[in-house]
């Protein structure tokens, strides 16, 4: 079979594994249409005892566990315990690799598993560690510890490493507490083979939440980039991983040199592009009782639609995504407040005026939203370019018919369903509840993250899947006054979830 360039792989787990991985899992479903595997892609090393737990779903060199193993492998596979799914396994590579079962202790006794995995109590759904296994905690025999407790610190400790502090790169860290990083985009520890990581960092049973791996322009990108030598252990991280621009890229790590990571885990949806793991990009080390869970897809582009504000209804159908510009009678309207979290955006598009007596909405927004849990703060990167002539208002809403099929109830108060369902006009497909709307976002303008609002029950949304809409509402920049068009486009959002170690 023919594989694309090395750069070009994706795993649930590994991209690449040259090392020694034990006792490990990958909860996830790996989307890609080329070269892409449950667990790892290309094995030169040795994985035992690790599962991928998910289906792979993709056309061209493509494997439920590992594509091209060129290593050892032992009591390792991808499970298959439903008939049903045997649709997406037709095409794997590593056929021989698949772990049939139909209870969760003969699984155990196939692969080797012993005391050390379990079942969830409510049944077999997922294979998982015994809380023991992130027990222990390595020694630190000869170096300084530091106790890391806030954002700030952790912030501050990758900004010297990022700037060649040798002692910051070897120093032994611990967490004292969870830490949320607040929707912030994160510098890797360790941004190349120069200033890599070459400490100890204990989680301490702790996590590192609510936080964007993105890889534009690193060669290792993870919340550790480059690890050289050092040891990682008792960490849980939740967060987005973007690889787009990247080289080397994984949520916990882009490449491990020689490093050992035991007793980590990921939580996370991850955005791949070249060498991308969800776990690891590139692993030359030992990684042993870790696990990715999570859904990994490839890069999905930024929404760019024009939107001529032409007073009338139109369907447009860009990219495969359609947009409903709703005709609206033009009146006055009470001025609105600019968004106080609008940041100014560098654009050198230059700027083409419209046709004479018209206008333009220009707008680029993710078309996939992860959102934490826990803060239900979700990334959105709405951009108002100066190409467009309008200010905006966004929103974020979701149908009844969604909710029901989702959490199993629209979240109204008893009240407010009883009136709308005694009103004969109710329509669940049709309803909406609006879960964020912005200030006014000036022209040259982004908002970068959204918040959710609970449900009139006080219902939080819980993790999962959603498909919602954006909607847009134009304003004029001069008079404020609300433009005589509406538009609205889908978007899926995705509630990432929050669990304590």
């Amino acid at each position: 079979m023919k594989i694309s360039s090395y750069a070009n792989r994706v795993g649930g787990f590994a991209a690449v594994n040259t090392g020694v991985i034990n006792d490990c899992y990958s909860d996830a479903v790996v989307k890609f249409k080329v070269n892409a595997a449950g667990f790892v892609f290309e094995n030169t090393g040795m994985i035992s005892n690790s599962v991928a737990q998910k289906k792979t779903v993709g056309k061209e060199n493509i494997g439920g566990f590992c594509f091209r193993n060129k290593g050892i492998v032992i009591e390792s596979g991808w499970l298959r315990k439903d008939a049903k799914e045997k649709k997406y396994h037709k095409n794997y590579a590593d056929a021989d690799l698949v772990v049939d079962y139909e209870k969760f202790s003969e699984l155990k006794e196939k692969l080797g598993l012993g005391v050390r995995w379990k079942a969830p109590d409510d049944g077999d759904k997922r294979l998982d560690f015994s809380d023991e296994l992130h027990g222990n905690t390595l020694a630190m025999e000869g170096k300084d510890v530091v106790e890391i407790s806030s954002a700030d610190e952790l912030f501050k400790i990758a900004q010297e490493i990022a700037s060649g502090d040798a002692y910051a790169a070897s120093c032994a860290y611990k967490l004292t507490k969870d830490i949320n990083l607040k929707g912030k985009k994160w510098l890797p520890l360790g941004i190349s083979e120069t200033m890599a990581f070459s400490g100890v960092f204990d989680g301490n049973g702790f996590k590192v939440y609510n936080f964007k791996v993105d890889a534009k322009n690193l060669n290792y990108a993870g919340f550790f980039g480059y690890v050289k030598d050092a040891r990682v252990m008792n960490l849980t991280l939740d967060c987005v991983v973007k690889a787009e621009g990247g080289n080397t890229t994984g949520g916990m790590c882009g490449t491990n040199n020689g490093g050992t990571f035991s007793g980590c885990r990921v939580l996370a949806r991850v955005s791949a592009e070249k060498c991308c793991g969800g776990f690891v990009g590139n692993n030359m080390g030992t990684i042993e009782k870790c696990c990715f869970i999570g859904k990994i897809t490839p890069i999905v582009p930024l929404l760019l639609w024009l939107l001529p504000l032409l007073g009338a209804i139109f369907l447009f159908l860009i990219a495969g995504v359609i947009i409903l510009i709703i005709n609206l009678n033009k009146s006055p309207y009470n001025p609105t407040i600019i968004d106080p979290n609008g940041k100014p955006v560098i654009d050198d598009t230059p700027f083409t005026p419209p046709p004479a007596g018209s206008s333009r909405i220009s707008f680029e927004c993710n078309q996939e939203v992860y959102v934490d849990e826990n803060s239900q703060i979700g990334i959105i990167q709405y951009v108002n370019p100066k190409r467009s002539t309008q200010d905006v208002i966004i929103s974020i809403k979701v149908s009844d018919a969604e909710l029901v099929r989702t959490i199993g109830k629209t979240g109204r108060t008893a009240e407010e369903q009883a009136a709308l369902e005694a009103s004969g006009k109710y329509n669940p497909e049709t309803a909406f509840q609006v879960l964020y709307r912005s200030g006014r976002l000036k022209i040259g303008y982004m908002l970068e993250l959204c918040q959710f609002d609970a449900l009139p029950d006080g219902t939080k949304l819980p993790a999962g899947d959603y498909e919602m809409l954006v909607g847009i509402e134009a304003y004029d920049p001069e008079t404020n006054e609300k433009a005589v068009v509406n538009a609205q486009a889908p978007i899926s959002v995705h509630i990432i979830e929050s669990k304590a170690n």
